[in-house]
């Protein structure tokens, strides 16, 4: 049997990290994986582009977190996913300018996390990124 904080996915590694390859399509092929832009304690986070969506987003780059299929970080996700939702709720019109999270999804057991990307957002605001 099992251990409870054992991956639940054939696809993840042995610590529970999706094992992400280029070019994969997720969300029943709404979003192409382009890039892997790292890896934390909690999840890894792939660049990926909007391929089935309204005209305004079709090529559209976005950043999914995809949280590593074990129990305590799927319900961590979980309760990242309700305080996003919260902030993003507090500040409908943006004027905060926190990353905000467009959606959620599964994926082969992973819970997903969508996010503006904000490849774009450094020659705005003029900073380094790493």
């Amino acid at each position: 049997m099992p251990a409870a904080d054992a991956p639940i996915d054939a696809a993840a590694d042995e610590e529970g990290y999706y094992q992400i390859m280029l070019g994969e399509m997720l969300d029943g092929g709404k979003y192409q994986v382009f890039a892997n832009i790292g890896k934390g304690m909690f999840s890894n986070v792939v660049r990926a582009r909007v391929l089935d969506g309204s005209s305004e987003n079709e090529g559209k780059e976005v950043a999914i977190k995809i949280v590593r299929s074990q129990e305590s970080m799927q319900k961590a996700g979980l309760k990242e996913v309700q305080i996003l939702q919260k902030l993003r709720d507090a500040d409908p019109e943006d004027k905060k300018h926190l990353v905000r999270l467009e959606r959620t999804f599964e994926h082969r057991g992973h819970l997903c996390l969508v996010f503006e990307s904000l490849r774009y957002v450094k020659p705005l605001l003029n900073i380094s990124m790493c």
